[in-house]
């Protein structure tokens, strides 16, 4: 009898798995107004890689295990007498080996998707790291565009703590996906514009110490729209050309552009946040390797 309930389900769970439900700037400096958003972004970004590794060591995980007690169900099924539970044992076999099976193509359909994701992700986080480690880099004359809030008004001290800055070369396993609270349908959520400048440490309210960031080529650094951040990034002072009003693109319904890095590494790491990692492990899966392992199969 035991047989024919696990047979029933394991056939249910795994023929049909349910998926798991799961200020506006005030003319503060610019990296506490602007930069510590990339940073944010940047840091987000690190999950990405991650989850692709979670992926891949879940997926493999219960193609091992379902090869396993498939393999011990077949031996398990030459030593029964009698016929019934033979039969019984070899319909459970064949549903696991069945499961390995789906497995191992998901990770042959899906697998390269996965390593883009991880792949583009790290390029936009590494691209937006370059940028802002100009920052960390300056030294004279750019306190305040820095972190005026900081006591030396140098903001050295806390810029080199970001762990946007930092390399993570592990990329250990992990479920956490990328959110994008910092940004919306217009690119970041709050920050500087036209009509709330960064600083007012320079002659103008739209002017700091290391970048200007007015619109007028030749007296300001940046012409209206120029790329920044390693050619990626734009600042974003009101001008509607900016790339920075664009910057969640990619997140929704945008389609992916193979030529723009900004809006394939966003759209990849939507779509591995959708993509759940407990469709491999089904309750019934669990409960099943469980009780075959642990009490039949000893």
């Amino acid at each position: 009898m035991i047989y024919t309930i696990l047979l029933v389900t394991l056939a249910i769970g795994l023929l049909n798995p349910r998926p798991v439900r799961g200020a506006g700037s005030d003319k503060r400096p610019l990296l506490y107004a602007t930069y510590s958003k990339l940073c944010t972004v940047a840091d987000q970004l690190k999950r990405t890689p991650k989850r692709v590794s979670k992926f891949l060591t879940t997926v493999s995980e219960a193609a091992k295990v379902a090869n396993v007690v498939a393999l011990k169900l077949r031996i398990k099924s030459a030593k029964e007498k009698t016929r019934e539970k033979r039969l019984q044992m070899e319909a459970l076999a064949h549903l696991m080996e069945e499961h390995a099976v789906r497995t191992v193509s998901e990770i042959q359909a899906e697998g390269p998707t996965w390593i883009r994701a991880a792949v583009t992700t790290s390029t936009l986080r590494a691209r937006i790291a370059e940028g802002l480690s100009v920052f960390k880099e300056a030294k004279v004359g750019t306190g305040h565009c820095l972190d005026g809030a900081t006591a030396n008004q140098d903001g050295h001290t806390a810029f080199e703590t970001q762990n946007c800055i930092k390399d993570d070369l592990e990329a250990a396993a992990d479920d956490a996906k990328f959110t994008s609270d910092e940004l919306d349908g217009n690119g970041f959520k709050s920050g500087p514009d036209g009509s709330q400048p960064v600083s007012t440490s320079s002659s103008a309210d739209t002017k700091c110490a290391l970048t200007n960031t007015g619109a007028t080529a030749g007296t300001h650094c940046f012409k209206t729209g120029a790329k920044f951040i390693a050619g990626l990034l734009t600042l974003n002072n009101g001008d509607t050309s900016s790339a920075m009003k664009d910057i969640s693109k990619g997140l929704t319904t945008s389609p992916r552009q193979t030529t723009d890095t900004l809006t394939a590494a966003l759209h990849d790491a939507n779509l591995i946040n959708q993509h759940p990692t407990e469709k491999y492990k089904t309750a019934q899966f669990e409960a099943l390797k469980a009780t075959i392992t642990k009490a039949e199969l000893k």
